[in-house]
């Protein structure tokens, strides 16, 4: 569960849901783990995952907490280890009294709010190679359902009252309403949105915004005099790296990944050390600039939306702008599904191959 839930983060091709969060990775691999484990069916399977995703993302909006708060305070495996947990618990039937213990022991087990310390502040580079730390949040919530399943009492009340769950994890608010608001009816699994990119969902609307520009007038990288970004706060702050020197620092460099996009070695193929260092890439990179767009990050910290507007200007003082509202991969602009079985094809044919020699 740790190793699955680990690389399911690093490659980051992981799934997303609005502009917080990657539940797939703290659900899928311990909902597989334990399914194999108890020889689960595959109705078995996918009745626990859905079931952790549901449970996991409405924790979160109950104690998101304000934009003030989430500038110094905020975390996902923090509260998505209870997405783990109940995957977990379905899959090992556990009773109503044993849910709520192992909802206990996992809030006990789950990860700190780390997202102001994991290297997204330039500052503070290179980027940690825990990531979202998805691994021990998933590892959690199985230890916390099979501790459980022996009986091993947790608190019954993890979620509850000024001294609860949202407290705990750093939060200055919580909204009960989120827990069972249109429960049954509405299932957020189907908000939840695929990366065409190997890179943080953040940098997802100026990448759209290039590879549109890209399309439309098919720029030689020789005639860019500069390219302007302009985008939400978050991404302005964490993203403005032109040099990564890593793979995880590149998942984390929008100048450096808009520069592999204008040289056809766009992320939707996955990242490449070799392109690291590359002479043309980096030139390339330097020539980008991001800044805050205050409408953009208004949206942003209301709706959980991102937008971005790109400007190429030219060698020639030609203007070209494109903007996004919505990134590829959302329920809006959804991607086809033959594109995304030919991402999963890419992703596994190399371990495939090595395997069946």
């Amino acid at each position: 569960t740790y190793i699955n839930a680990y690389m399911a983060n690093a490659l980051d091709f992981d799934d997303t849901y609005e502009n917080f969060a990657h539940p797939g990775a703290t659900v899928i691999p311990p909902a597989l783990a334990l399914a194999e484990k108890e020889g689960c069916t595959g109705q078995e399977l996918l009745t626990a995952i859905i079931l952790g995703y549901e449970v996991s993302l409405r924790i979160g909006h109950y104690m998101m907490p304000s934009p003030e708060r989430r500038d110094h305070v905020w975390g996902f495996a923090t509260w998505q280890t209870f997405g783990s947990v109940v995957a977990s618990a379905k899959l090992l039937g556990l009773n109503v009294d044993q849910i709520c213990d192992a909802l206990g022991l996992a809030g006990m087990s789950a990860p700190v709010p780390s997202i102001r310390k994991l290297g997204l502040d330039i500052n503070d580079r290179p980027f940690t190679w825990l990531k979202n730390n998805y691994g021990w949040a998933a590892m959690a919530g199985v230890i916390a359902a099979e501790l459980a399943s022996r009986d091993f009492f947790g608190n019954r009340s993890i979620l509850d009252g000024d001294s609860g769950f949202w407290a705990m994890a750093g939060s200055d608010r919580c909204d009960y309403s989120f827990l069972n608001k249109s429960l049954g009816t509405k299932y957020l699994c189907l908000e939840t949105s695929f990366k065409p990119y190997a890179s943080c969902r953040w940098t997802h609307p100026a990448l759209d915004a290039v590879k549109q520009l890209n399309q439309k007038n098919s720029i030689s990288i020789d005639s860019i005099k500069e390219i302007k970004v302009y985008t939400f706060g978050e991404a302005q702050r964490s993203l403005s790296e032109p040099h990564p020197k890593n793979i995880i620092d590149a998942q984390f460099s929008l100048p450096y990944l808009i520069a592999l996009e204008l040289t056809d070695r766009s992320s939707a193929n996955g990242l490449s050390e070799s392109d690291l260092f590359d002479s043309e890439v980096l030139r390339l990179a330097k020539k980008v600039s991001i800044e805050k767009d205050n409408d953009f990050d208004r949206y942003f910290k209301e709706n959980n939306k991102m937008q971005a507007k790109v400007i190429i200007m030219t060698n020639q003082n030609k203007s070209l702008a494109e903007v996004v509202n919505s990134p590829t991969g959302s329920t809006n602009k959804p991607i086809k599904e033959n594109n995304i079985s030919k991402k999963f094809t890419s992703l596994v044919t190399s371990t495939y191959d090595y395997y069946m020699v």
